[in-house]
């Protein structure tokens, strides 16, 4: 009669065979928890990217501004960490404007903004609000007369912002998948940051069809009063 093996045997066979199932078990627990977090993250990055875009308008008519920081370079040649600061008030006042206003920030190069709305009144509200606030800031001291030693606070207050707003047919809105960013690309882009280019700091200036389609809307006279 054989002896048995008692590395053979029936007991340590059951043994192993329920260590392999907790294993199995443990391992696929954990590939159900990595997938449902991977899934969590995707969709709270989803959401976040959706939410990031909501008022970035996807079809035309839509206004295009472009805003431009009169004399910067002056300013940053003379006025160094002052300056550094103002800019970060200037950014701080108009992204604020863009999201009270329901308006879409196209993007930030250098200090000069490019943004978009779907609506006339939204872009132009935006801008007015954008040129109150600048005067209301509490600027660095050397910014907030900096120009030509003037010192009328009722006329200039810290630093000067000039504006175009174009509303637009001849443009087409894409949205970027690497960046999860809409631009903007065509003919009436380049008249909106034209508009702006001959403004100057403290100016909103409008193309002559977006002006005559703005008194044209019910809300002007508010707007404007």
């Amino acid at each position: 009669m054989e002896g048995l093996d008692p590395q053979h045997s029936p007991a340590r066979a059951a043994a192993a065979d329920k260590d392999n199932t907790t294993l199995i078990a443990v391992v696929v627990s954990l590939i159900g928890a990595v997938a449902i977090i991977s899934a969590a993250i995707g969709m709270s990055m989803y959401f976040r990217a959706q939410k990031a875009v909501k008022h970035a308008p996807k079809e035309t008519p839509l206004a295009l501004v472009f805003t431009d920081i009169e004399s910067s370079t002056h300013l940053w040649e003379n006025h160094g960490n002052n300056m550094a600061l103002a800019v970060d008030i200037h950014h701080e006042v108009i992204r604020e404007c863009i999201e009270e206003n329901h308006c879409y920030e196209v993007k930030v190069v250098g200090d000069a903004f490019m943004f978009a709305a779907g609506s006339l009144i939204d872009a132009t509200n935006c801008c007015l609000s954008i040129q109150r606030r600048l005067m209301e800031a509490k600027w660095p001291e050397s910014i907030k007369y900096w120009k030509n030693g003037e010192h009328d606070p009722g006329l200039w207050h810290g630093l000067r912002v000039r504006m175009g707003i174009h509303l637009c047919t001849e443009v087409e809105p894409k949205f970027d998948i690497v960046h999860g960013r809409y631009d903007y690309y065509g003919h009436d882009v380049n008249v909106s940051a034209r508009v702006q280019a001959v403004a100057a700091g403290g100016q909103i200036l409008l193309t002559e069809d977006t002006y005559r389609q703005l008194k044209e809307h019910p809300e002007y006279t508010e707007l404007i009063g």
